[in-house]
């Protein structure tokens, strides 16, 4: 039900937000009010751009400042649940809710020469538009820049995104841009599923009834944001540890050691991980013949849904995952069995796994891929048959017999 009104016994009429301009309108009067004083966050914000040569590394500069050094903490005080606090109150806080940390980048950004603007929008987690002008379709604030004719929605609130990146929570989702007295109605921007890229890449060797040999593991997206966020909150004494645990999967059966990454410090690109590796107890030697488990992930293998189940399934993002193993067959050794493949191709989903030989080496491919981030629940009978075929891959085992 959308009132636009209501009248009092007396007979007196109050407007609501019969129109998405009045809706606008009253938000205005919220940011005119605000009491921002850019003279206490100027200096600041000179010294952040002084070194920068040009535009992208300026709006770098200040939109990374704003990430590193506030502190997002959600909160609702009655009308402080509208009216964004004032640039100056954040900055000297080091805290703020969304709505002031989007203030406080927008005054930044103005400071230092460039077109930004106050932005509303609902999260993934509202279902409604600006054809129903409500305050209940508008549960975040962001900020919007206006560059050689493009928008670009900066979230200060996502941790360690980059710029130009958009975090999946907010992606595809209808806008309210400020425009002084108008507005503008915009959408932000949605991303295919390889924005969430993970690729691994394994050179595997038999050394001792162990898999051994050297890897290299990215990240993209928001696999990429939540490492980077996780690892940050780590203390440093343990972050070595972390990493590790990380990258084995936390699993005592897998060790890896000389581990190199990329620059965490910089957002721009994926974040990679070089390492050596070593696995136990995914090979059996029978002097004749060897039974290898070349796949330790194993993603998905006990993902299904419950008859009972009567609502869809909303997974956290796109999801996007490469691998590719090779594996040196030992001399004296030939492949007698290669697990069968498995292809299943849906337009919300896909399983990909494949086995070959290629001169003296096994290939294991797998593209594991989520489409739709809402598998609906007319999904939930063909996806459970395939992840069958999934966990019946996974069980069997690549046979290299003695020549």
């Amino acid at each position: 039900m959308h009132l636009k009104s209501y009248t009092e016994k007396a007979g007196k009429k109050h407007d609501l937000f019969p129109t998405t301009a009045n809706l606008y309108a009253w938000y205005h009067s919220l940011t005119k009010a605000i009491d921002n004083d850019p003279s206490k966050i100027r200096a600041t914000t000179e010294s952040l751009i002084r070194d920068k040569k040009t535009n992208e590394e300026k709006i770098e500069s200040i939109f990374y400042w704003v990430q590193d050094n506030v502190r997002y903490i959600a909160f609702e005080n009655g009308i402080a649940g509208f009216k964004p606090d004032a640039c100056q109150r954040v900055y000297s806080k080091k805290f703020g809710d969304c709505k002031g940390m989007a203030n406080l980048l927008k005054e930044m950004l103005v400071i230092a020469g460039f077109d930004a603007r106050l932005t509303w929008l609902g999260t993934r987690s509202i279902a409604y538009d600006y054809t129903i002008p409500s305050v209940a379709i508008d549960n975040h604030m962001i900020c919007t820049l206006m560059l050689d004719g493009k928008k670009y929605f900066l979230d200060p609130t996502e941790k360690f995104i980059s710029f130009g990146d958009v975090a999946h929570r907010i992606q595809n989702r209808p806008v309210m841009i400020e425009d002084g007295d108008n507005f503008q109605l915009a959408t932000t921007p949605e991303f295919p599923k390889e924005r969430n890229k993970r690729e691994t890449t394994i050179k595997f060797e038999i050394k001792n009834d162990k898999l051994v040999g050297k890897a290299r593991e990215s990240y993209d997206g928001e696999g990429k944001t939540y490492i980077l966020h996780a690892y940050s909150m780590i203390r440093s004494d343990v972050k070595e540890d972390a990493i590790k645990k990380l990258i084995n999967r936390d699993n005592k059966n897998i060790s890896v050691s000389n581990i190199k990454t990329t620059d965490f410090e910089d957002r721009r690109g994926t974040i990679s991980f070089d390492y050596d590796i070593a696995v136990d107890n995914q090979l059996t030697d029978l002097e004749k013949e060897k039974y290898i488990t070349i796949d330790f992930d194993q993603e998905f293998k006990n993902f299904t849904f419950d008859s009972t189940r009567t609502k869809d399934y909303e997974y956290d993002h796109n999801y996007y995952s490469v691998k590719k193993i090779e594996l040196t067959i030992p001399p004296g050794f030939k492949v007698s069995h290669l697990p069968e493949a498995v292809e299943k191709v849906t337009p919300n989903y896909s399983f990909k796994l494949q086995y070959k030989v290629e001169g003296n080496k096994v290939i294991y491919s797998k593209v594991l891929s989520i489409d739709n981030a809402i598998i609906p629940t007319t999904d939930f009978t063909e996806w459970n048959e395939a992840i069958k075929k999934v966990r019946k891959a996974y069980g069997d085992q690549l046979i290299l017999t003695k020549i």
